[in-house]
């Protein structure tokens, strides 16, 4: 299977390898000259800090979620991946909810909703609740998972607008990084404690996540170049 999957990935990937697509007139490249600037903004820290602390909570969760699965529920091999599949569907049907959502209230507050409410389905995964329950718990981790990266991301981008390729850059790398330190922690919590202690461990990342958007205030007004307005 893993086989299969892979060739259909290569196959993919090289018909969007081969397709012509028209070329950017102004490509907005990195600036090292932002990118120190960025460095130096602790309110764009903080949002960094954000992106890196969802990303791994939410590759930590569903990465160990077949192994959590089985240690803590006694769930079988076939359990265990219809609920990843579980969680993935809900996840994909609630990036539609979301999206609707964006177009009537401000993002940060549906950051906000959705850290909270994954931050409750997290902690209550590490208890050992009914089967039923479990299948609850883990779709509505994919209801409130859903839409934090890609809104965390724009909420940090539209202090700089003239300068999204460094902003992005800088985002999707604190991301990428929490998705190697956070699910490597989880695993040695795991490994060395308890499989409990590691599946309810995100639950206090995404907590930050609530208190640090309901303190970090709305986009600036104006701000470019990496300095604050």
């Amino acid at each position: 299977y893993y086989f299969v999957i892979g060739l259909v990935s290569i196959i993919l990937a090289v018909l969007l390898a081969v397709e012509k697509v028209p070329n950017r007139r102004n490509e907005d490249s990195i600036s090292w000259p932002i990118f120190k600037g960025l460095l130096m903004d602790g309110r764009f820290l903080l949002i960094c800090l954000c992106m890196f602390l969802y990303t791994g909570s939410e590759i930590g969760s569903w990465g160990w979620m077949t192994t959590f699965l089985k240690d803590n529920m006694g769930f079988n091999i076939i359990k265990s991946g219809l609920a990843v599949a579980a969680f993935w569907l809900s996840m994909t049907i609630s990036r539609f909810i979301c999206g609707y959502l964006a177009l009537k209230y401000r993002d940060k507050y549906i950051i906000m909703i959705l850290a909270g409410f994954s931050s409750l389905f997290i902690f209550i995964s590490g208890f050992q609740v009914g089967e039923v329950a479990m299948w609850f718990v883990i779709i509505g981790l994919g209801f409130s998972f859903t839409s934090q990266w890609p809104m965390i991301a724009t909420f940090g981008s539209r202090d700089y607008p003239a300068s999204t390729g460094t902003v992005f850059a800088l985002l999707v790398g604190s991301g990428g990084l929490g998705g190697m330190v956070i699910p490597y922690a989880m695993g040695f919590i795991g490994e060395k404690y308890n499989t409990h202690i590691a599946a309810m461990s995100p639950t206090f990342f995404l907590v930050a996540i609530v208190v640090i958007f309901a303190f970090i205030g709305e986009p600036r007004k104006s701000a470019s170049h990496g300095k604050s307005s």
